[in-house]
């Protein structure tokens, strides 16, 4: 809003799933004049109404908003614990090297299309134009090593803080090493993948 030249406070907000506000500015409710969602969502709304338009997406905030897999500290370091972490990190790269690949990737897509969305092999093509996937072992360790993301996370802190989205500041941490944290942002499993050291 502040993009946009708005105040927040000439708003009102309220939580709802993301799929019921989708449907619900399809259908025009008049309690939903714009809602904050995500692909595919976004698409399946304008899909549905010509007159609305998106004010705003995550690419005015880069790097703010990464999706990102949380396991608990105490669930790595079970037996098993390092082998999951490693396994949901090879699928991912390795989906996204399918998507990559011009022979798998509308194969690809239409199965993530129909098993997640319900949405066509066109729709999925924009939700990947339209999304940062961090698609390799190396531009995840890149954002995760980089020097600009302590202070972008400060940034995301304080703005949940002081919107009531967290109770308290969180600690954050980076690397594998280093004081416990409530949030750590740790690259070692990916490059883990990468060197096919995983254990």
């Amino acid at each position: 809003l502040e993009l946009l030249g708005e105040k927040e406070g000439d708003y009102s907000f309220s939580n709802m799933d993301p799929g019921a506000a989708a449907v619900a500015m399809q259908q025009k409710n008049k309690e939903q004049e714009a809602i904050v969602v995500w692909n595919p969502f976004v698409i399946s709304t304008l899909a549905k109404r010509d007159d609305v338009r998106v004010l705003f997406d995550s690419t005015k905030i880069p790097n703010e908003i990464i999706d990102s897999v949380v396991v608990a500290k105490e669930s790595l370091a079970k037996e098993g614990g390092e082998a999951f972490a490693c396994a949901i990190i090879d699928a991912f790269y390795q989906v996204n090297a399918a998507i990559a690949d011009p022979a798998k990737r509308e194969e690809t897509l239409i199965a993530i299309g129909e098993k997640f969305a319900n949405v066509t092999l066109k729709d999925m093509e924009k939700v990947v134009k339209q999304t940062k996937f961090y698609g390799t072992a190396d531009e995840g360790l890149a954002i995760l090593n980089g020097s600009d993301l302590p202070q972008i996370m400060n940034r995301v802190v304080d703005f949940c803080a002081s919107h009531g989205i967290v109770e308290a500041k969180p600690d954050l941490a980076y690397g594998a090493k280093g004081a416990n944290a409530a949030v750590r942002f740790d690259a070692s499993y990916i490059q883990k993948v990468k060197e096919g050291s995983s254990k």
